[in-house]
């Protein structure tokens, strides 16, 4: 947690680098009157290219790759009605931090509600805070019906997990120290009662599977014949796998490919399914 004099700092740096952009999209031509793409620029300005006459546009983007912009593509291509109502519906799992690498900040911004789990206390009080409109559950999702696990809480809150080992592995090829900084106990649902009491009537749209370890199992649990979402983005942490085993890429893309799904994406950290009903009556509409 950042202390006020740490805060102030960095706001302050942060007014400075607004200004600079500013001044930056008073110099350029930028398409829609937008901030400058400053990754464009850099580039640009590396390689001594000519300036464009229109500048590309800045995009925000919240989640860790960009995972964000491509739900969000998906579900206006495939729902764009609803979208434009703000109709979508999400389950965020392992949520975290409300607004930095989320998978659903992005549609939260536009209008969008859903479920937030997260079994860290600490961060359910800030989504609450931010994300007063969606639904925060200070749990932890299981692939059982035990109403208590331990959750070993780390320095780096993304990094805490409810699997040691996974969690001690991880930090060790990151060279980060192995230890967590203490365990708490914290209460769990399971996945299944979790999407027939926040979901009653139709699955959520886009359920963001990040579980640090648990991802697979979690997944497993869910009954595909009742709550099959338009979209499943899930991160497979193929590098932590168990030595001689199949890789969690390869049992997720199995898994749902069998109930299903096609991979549409693939990013350094996670992989996104969609559900072949979703795009399978638009791609007969192409011409």
């Amino acid at each position: 947690m950042l202390n006020s004099n740490d805060f102030k700092v960095i706001s302050d740096l942060y007014a400075i680098l607004h200004r600079a952009r500013h001044g930056l999209r008073s110099l350029l031509s930028v398409h829609g009157n937008a901030m400058p793409n400053i990754a464009s620029l850099h580039d640009i300005l590396g390689h001594r290219s000519e300036l464009p006459t229109i500048f590309a546009p800045d995009v925000r983007v919240f989640a860790q790759f960009g995972e964000d912009i491509i739900v969000k593509s998906i579900l206006q291509a495939a729902f764009p009605d609803r979208y434009e109502n703000g109709e979508i519906t999400y389950l965020d799992a392992g949520a975290n931090h409300p607004i930095n690498m989320s998978n659903t900040w992005l549609l939260y911004k536009d209008g969008h509600r859903g479920v937030l789990v997260e079994p860290n206390l600490e961060l359910c009080d800030e989504l609450s805070r931010v994300r007063s409109e969606d639904v925060v559950l200070q749990c932890a999702l299981s692939d059982t019906y035990t109403t208590e696990q331990k959750l070993y809480l780390h320095k780096k809150h993304e990094l805490s997990s409810l699997d040691f080992e996974f969690s001690t592995k991880f930090h060790s090829l990151r060279g980060l120290d192995p230890q967590p900084l203490r365990e708490v106990v914290v209460p769990t649902e399971h996945i299944g009662d979790v999407l027939a009491k926040h979901f009653p009537h139709q699955p959520p749209d886009f359920i963001s599977i990040d579980l640090e370890g648990f991802d697979l199992r979690i997944l497993r649990q869910i009954d595909f014949t009742t709550y099959s979402p338009a979209i499943i983005c899930i991160e497979p942490s193929d590098e932590l796998s168990p030595e001689g085993e199949i890789p969690n890429s390869i049992r997720i893309r199995e898994l749902l490919q069998r109930v299903g799904y096609i991979l549409i994406s693939k990013t350094p950290a996670n992989l996104i399914f969609v559900k072949i009903e979703v795009i399978k009556p638009k791609a007969n509409t192409l011409v």
